[in-house]
């Protein structure tokens, strides 16, 4: 979700994952003052229905128009870009398709991974420091525009898992895929904040989260949630995967799609 990023304090009720992914846990659920947030999505104000009635508002929540009003640009990576360039870019860096987010950048180190790389020595269009969002060094329209589809998934999935599971939606969709611009954590946060911070232990409310993602998910309005592998999905142990879910389907305003790589439909 860019710019002066910190540590997601987990109320106990939430904070709870696969104890083989808790590296993940703590890179997904970063903050930042830009108001994007890693690895999920926020709620609505939308209320929510308890056997087909309408019960009160979730807290810190402001209506859907109010929400347009107040949108600032979100920027994607278009599906054209990560399923060529960016995938040349993971090859070049002496990694393959089959690594996985986390492979790319490991927050808990100084030296830069293939995405904090990128805009190391580029400008962030938020805060005027040094140090870019993966996002912000793209452009060409084909490449990045204003996101209008939200992935949902976990650093543990697998670069081709990603990149195919979003070609096969526009494929199936119809969508053009240099026109499909997706909100990636991993690429659409600024990391260089997101490490900062966590190396300054600054927590973030979870309340604050929850508005700030709220924003997120309404102003795209559409999520799609990364269900792999198929008979043991990363997505269903994620408990922040979770929350992005629910709080997606929270909303009127906001289209959900589960989806899979094609390498794995039956």
């Amino acid at each position: 979700m860019g710019c002066a990023q910190s540590k997601l304090k987990i109320p106990k009720a939430v904070a709870t994952t696969r104890s083989d992914d808790r590296r993940n846990d703590k890179d997904d659920v970063m903050i930042d003052s830009n108001h994007n947030v890693g690895g999920a999505f926020d709620t609505t104000r939308a209320t929510r229905r308890v056997g087909g009635s309408q019960s009160s508002r979730l807290p810190l929540q402001k209506s859907h128009d109010e929400v347009k009003q107040e949108s600032y640009i979100i920027n994607g990576v278009s599906v054209h870009y990560l399923k060529h360039d960016f995938l040349f870019e993971v090859h070049e860096a002496g990694l393959d398709q089959n690594a996985k987010i986390y492979d790319l950048e490991d927050l808990s180190k100084e030296s830069h991974g293939l995405i904090r790389k990128k805009g190391e020595h580029v400008t962030c269009p938020r805060d005027g420091r040094i140090g870019a969002a993966y996002v912000d060094c793209i452009q060409g329209e084909d490449n990045v525009g204003p996101a209008n589809l939200m992935l949902s998934y976990g650093w543990a999935n697998t670069v081709d898992t990603i990149t195919s599971t979003l070609y096969d939606h526009c494929i199936s969709k119809n969508l053009n895929p240099k026109r499909t611009y997706v909100w990636i954590c991993c690429l659409c946060n600024n990391q260089h904040r997101v490490a900062e911070r966590k190396r300054m232990g600054i927590e973030v409310p979870f309340e604050e989260f929850q508005r700030i993602f709220y924003h997120q998910v309404i102003s795209i309005g559409n999520v799609l949630c990364l269900m792999s592998p198929w008979n043991n999905p990363i997505y269903l142990s994620r408990c922040w995967c979770l929350f992005e879910l629910f709080s997606a389907y929270e909303s009127d305003h906001v289209n959900i799609v589960i989806a899979m790589p094609p390498s794995e439909k039956k």
